[in-house]
């Protein structure tokens, strides 16, 4: 705990000095973005809601064009004739359905005069506004209140006669019923009553008393301007664009209002006060971020120097630190690497020696247990053996002196592997280590085949030579193939190498039984240690005393999935 609370002591200086360097810069640069985010804000909004102003009035003159085709239809269909002619009063249900499909209020026909002679509502006969060359507004009267109509009216004959037929729909809260549904977004249509610019609609409000335009904006748009930007408009919660209809000879015919209102939704939020502490609790956000991350860059060598510390005091020797970087703590981590690797080659090498004085105590045991013990073995067993020829025993006497011969001949046979800890290499000749193989899987086939253990040899220096004593380096290559054949009860497979690598020639056995438990892994080349029941442990020992006195080395790589011993040979020059 006084380790991690050093570390987290250094992370919050390094904050602390990161902030409080980046305070007076935060401050200008905050202020800076604010202005830019607000000029953007407001110019993106005037364009936005000036496009919205003309998406709205294109399509009221869309609609023209829309019912010019629809009425030229109806027409062609004969549709409309009866009504003409007074042979039907009211609409058909057919036609009915398609204008109700299509959102048409109003059909009505006219003769060549433009009276009346049929209409679906009790309507005034329309007044025209061209708006362009080719699409025209109509104002009506429905029920005492005036309306105001997108449409167009198409001739026809019928019965050698000649009438007008009008199609419309009123421009009204229905005609953009999914602009109400943004209640902070207003727009407002006001049309020519008279002198007066009056107010038609609202689809916050719906129908209104008419209410005037303010007067320089009517001056303004009179003078050609495109539309007219206002941060306070109608009555100052709303932030909104004017934008004129005109009429063909440059009348001022009405004016659309698109705007945001400021007291709710995202324009009531966005002003300089709550956009400068937003990007100042970002940007202290992000400089916050940053210094943590400096911080972590800074302690993480560190903290990685500590932990490998703490691994080494545990006894882990091969314990190496990440090294990222070329500065003076990537420098540290590599001397602290180089220390370990230092403190593994010679916990290595302490290893071996310790081990190394065990055997040759053991080879001394040996020799003197065999001095003292071998003679009276000897007087025991031909005393055995000479007990086992009298004819006066009977067959159970004599298989019991059987049971002392046998176990005096493995006395012999233990004391004999006792010796051979103690024992230097006899002679030194040039071996190929392929023959001592061949030998040793030669002589433990029939035993591979009974337990039904495959035996395979891939010999990748079939003419590399060592110098060495055959007969010890056989004993040690046949300990290892029978301790394989011991741990494959069931059957399996002993994969058998050899390669040259550098001055050496490596040779892996390799079979994929249960592998040496992993509580006597560090212990394995010991004498006396051992994974079954029936072992004596002395075949690995014994191994590894062949390999260290014919300067070279075994190794044990194994893992669960089978046991793998690499032996190393010196090659012969």
């Amino acid at each position: 705990m006084e380790a991690v609370s050093r570390r987290g002591s250094i992370r919050l200086k390094l904050i602390a000095a990161f902030m409080l360097v980046s305070v007076l810069p935060m401050l200008v640069a905050t202020e800076l973005a604010t202005r830019l985010v607000v000029s953007t804000f407001e110019s993106n909004l005037q364009v936005w809601l000036y496009e919205t102003s003309r998406f709205f009035f294109g399509s009221v003159l869309d609609e023209r064009r829309e019912v010019v085709g629809i009425a030229d239809s109806l027409i062609q269909q004969g549709l409309v004739v009866p009504l003409a002619e007074g042979r039907q009063k009211t609409v058909p249900a057919s036609l009915q359905r398609l204008m109700d499909a299509l959102g048409y209020d109003l059909i009505a026909i006219y003769d060549e005069a433009m009276n009346p002679v049929f209409s679906n509502r009790e309507v005034t006969r329309p007044s025209e506004a061209p708006v362009s060359s080719d699409a025209s507004l109509y104002t009506v009267q429905v029920n005492g209140r005036v309306m105001l109509m997108a449409g167009a009216v198409v001739p026809f004959d019928a019965g050698g006669k000649s009438y007008n037929l009008m199609l419309g729909i009123f421009v009204d809260e229905n005609y953009i019923s999914n602009i109400n549904a943004l209640k902070s977004f207003d727009i407002r249509l006001y049309y020519r009553q008279g002198d007066q610019l009056a107010e038609y609609y609202s689809s916050s409000e719906g129908a209104l008393t008419p209410r005037p335009l303010p007067p320089a904006v009517i001056s303004a748009l009179q003078a050609n301007a495109p539309y007219v930007f206002r941060t306070a408009a109608e009555g100052g919660d709303t932030v909104g664009v004017y934008t004129p209809l005109m009429s063909g000879s440059g009348t001022l015919l009405g004016v659309i209002f698109c705007g945001l209102r400021t007291d709710e939704g995202l324009a009531a939020w966005v002003n300089r006060t709550n956009i400068f502490i937003a990007i100042m609790l970002l940007g202290s956000m992000l400089a916050i971020m940053a210094a943590f991350v400096i911080a972590q860059q800074v302690t993480r060598p560190l903290t990685r120097l500590a932990a490998g510390v703490r691994a080494v005091a545990a006894g882990d020797f091969q314990h190496q630190v990440a090294i990222r970087g070329q500065d003076e703590v990537a420098e540290v981590s590599e001397a602290f690497n180089r220390m370990t690797r230092e403190l593994a080659r010679l916990k290595e090498v302490e290893e071996k020696l310790r081990r190394r004085e065990r055997l040759s105590t053991l080879g001394e045991v040996a020799a003197g247990l065999a001095h003292e013990v071998r003679n009276p073995l000897g007087i025991i067993k031909t005393t055995a053996e000479l007990l086992q020829l009298s004819a006066a025993l009977d067959d159970t006497e004599k298989r019991r002196l059987g049971y002392v011969v046998e176990e005096v001949r493995r006395i012999e046979a233990l004391i004999r592997d006792f010796l051979s800890f103690a024992k230097a290499p006899q002679v030194t000749t040039p071996i190929r280590p392929r023959d001592i193989v061949e030998r040793a899987l030669a002589f433990t086939q029939q035993e591979a085949e009974k337990r039904r253990v495959s035996l395979t040899f891939e010999d990748g220096a079939p003419d590399a030579t060592i110098l060495g004593d055959p007969g010890q380096i056989y004993d040690a290559v046949l300990n290892l193939v029978l301790n394989a054949l011991d741990a494959l009860p069931a059957g399996g497979h002993l994969r058998i190498s050899q390669a040259v690598r550098g001055r050496s020639l490596m040779m892996t056995f390799a079979d994929d039984g249960p592998g040496v438990p992993e509580d006597i892994v560090p212990r394995v080349f010991d004498p006396f240690v051992t994974g079954r029941p029936a072992g004596t442990g002395l075949g690995l020992a014994k191994v590894f005393a062949v390999m260290e006195s014919h300067g070279g080395r075994v190794v044990y790589r194994g893992s669960g999935a089978g046991a793998v011993f690499e032996l190393s040979f010196p090659l012969a020059e």
